[in-house]
């Protein structure tokens, strides 16, 4: 038997994934296979203003693999990071970059190896905070991005990313933005790791994911995202993890869409998530292969699961496991239709004011042939 790339990527880095979710009653942490780049050690020391009176002068100076510490302060600066430095804060309640320029990043990071921490990123305007271009391997480590009118992050490119420990908050429109992140034929080769940061205060999502592959959500915290928690567009191979959603107004906590490209090879798994008080709960158009497994979704204004496909449904795919869906205010669960649903067992889905199992129509129909499919071992 032949062995695709999808295949392999799977087994050696997703299923053990799942399987810890799923062995270990969703409670155990993710130690997820993130690139973070340690070139501490590795290279001298540079210190800020010490020995250079800008950030960017000593970026400028630094060999490959250098360190640069910056002292507590106001940093009035538009940074370009070309090159594979640390640039370490003294802690983000202390150091402070700000943008200088309007219409630029407060830091742009191009193909490089580049790590930040310990930081606070402010200012951006017609800009984002940080954004990340090309073939980049950037870390964003337990840095504040905030009060940038865009948005906090934006990954635009075939590298590999971790955004780790962060608060992302109020910046206009979005928390997060990954864009063209992931290549469709090579699986893992490149990736965004977004794992505990907390995410919110923007009018648009806190996360926002658009022609990508290979994206890992775990961990975060999302809240008071107007449109919503995490957004999808052509986004497969994606797998969201141990979240906590709340307090999106006017969206799902986790919804998407997306046509171009069917197969149950690349599929969106949404594992081990609280997604409490939002607009909806899971709400996904036409994505072939959609995958729950052990969710708790609860007080939504509307749906809590809703998988719709009007334009594929003869090639979706629909896997429901374990997930309790309790007192939102229309469904529990709505599907395109009965034979979407690939496989569904242990679920409690009950109190929904709507209805508990529905099928979709005009209007929804209630299932007892889906309760039965779902509520059984």
């Amino acid at each position: 038997m032949r062995v695709t790339n999808v295949q392999l990527f799977k087994t050696l880095v997703v299923l053990p994934i799942i399987l810890v979710i799923l062995t270990l009653g969703l409670k155990t942490q993710i130690d997820s296979p993130s690139i973070v780049i340690r070139p501490e050690g590795q290279g001298p020391i540079l210190k800020v203003p010490q020995e250079y009176q800008t950030i960017q002068a000593a970026v400028d100076a630094a060999p490959p693999h250098a360190t640069i510490e910056v002292a507590p302060g106001i940093y009035p600066e538009n940074l370009l990071l070309y090159k594979s430095v640390w640039l370490k804060g003294a802690g983000a309640e202390q150091t402070v970059i700000k943008a200088a320029r309007e219409g630029l990043p407060t830091i742009l990071i191009v193909p490089s190896g580049a790590s930040i921490s310990g930081f606070t990123i402010i200012g951006a305007q017609r800009a984002y905070g940080v954004q990340i271009y090309g073939e980049a391997v950037a870390n964003i480590l337990r840095a504040v991005v905030t009060g940038n009118s865009r948005g906090g992050i934006r990954v635009l490119g075939h590298g590999s990313t971790t955004i780790k420990d962060s608060i992302i908050r109020d910046n206009d429109l979005y928390g997060i933005v990954l864009e063209h992140v992931g290549i469709r034929e090579m699986p893992g080769l490149s990736t965004a790791w977004v794992e505990r940061n907390q995410i919110s205060g923007h009018k648009e999502f806190g996360v926002f994911i658009m022609n990508a592959y290979d994206i890992f959500i775990t961990g975060n915290m999302l809240r008071d995202n107007e449109r919503g928690g995490i957004w999808l567009t052509d986004a497969y191979r994606i797998w969201i993890l141990r979240n906590d959603v709340t307090r999106s107004p006017r969206g799902a906590a986790i919804s998407g869409d997306g046509v171009s490209f069917m197969s149950s090879d690349h599929e969106v798994i949404i594992a081990g998530n609280t997604l409490q008080n939002n607009q909806a709960g899971v709400s996904m158009l036409n994505i072939a292969a959609v995958k729950l497994y052990g969710n708790r979704i609860v007080e939504n204004q509307q749906e809590g699961i809703s998988v719709l496909g009007f334009a594929i449904e003869a090639q979706m795919e629909v896997e429901l496991g374990e997930n309790t869906v309790l007192d939102n205010g229309t469904y529990g669960m709505l599907v395109q239709s009965l034979s979407v649903v690939k496989r569904c067992s242990k679920n409690l889905v009950s109190g929904n004011r709507g209805g508990d199992y529905m099928i979709y129509g005009s209007p929804p129909q209630p299932s007892p042939e889906l309760k039965q499919k779902c509520e059984g071992s």
